[in-house]
């Protein structure tokens, strides 16, 4: 399961996310922390771990990177709507980065990287 987490969020930076607004090169999950923790590196930048409950923070930008890149895996059930003021459809829920940082801050951290691995999709990585 770390390997593939690993691999998602590798290939997230490669297509363009900068973790806390900066130009990291690579990660790593750290082995001193169960690999619970994400190790990011880059040139001239400062060593940062995160653990994968702040991955999934609105600070870190994760979900809003991924919804607006439309790499949001959405399932065949019928979806709900979120609606404006004004009535119309805004969009569906699965796709709001807002709804995703609710749910996903309702998982247990334990369960958070089947979660993310469930529910991000890269091109060619689809359910």
């Amino acid at each position: 399961m770390t390997e593939k987490l690993e691999e998602l969020l590798r290939e997230l930076i490669k297509r363009g996310r900068e973790p806390r607004g900066k130009k990291y090169s690579h990660l790593n999950c750290d082995p001193k922390r169960k690999h619970r923790h994400i190790m990011l590196v880059g040139d001239d930048i400062p060593v940062f771990s995160y653990s994968l409950r702040q991955l999934v923070s609105l600070e870190s930008g994760l979900w809003q990177f991924v919804c607006e890149n439309k790499m949001v895996y959405s399932s065949s059930f019928i979806e709900w709507q979120k609606w404006g003021t004004q009535g119309a459809v805004l969009g569906l829920l699965s796709t709001y980065h807002k709804y995703r940082l609710i749910e996903s801050a309702l998982i247990p951290e334990d369960q958070l990287a089947k979660f993310l691995l469930s529910n991000i999709v890269i091109e060619g990585n689809s359910k």
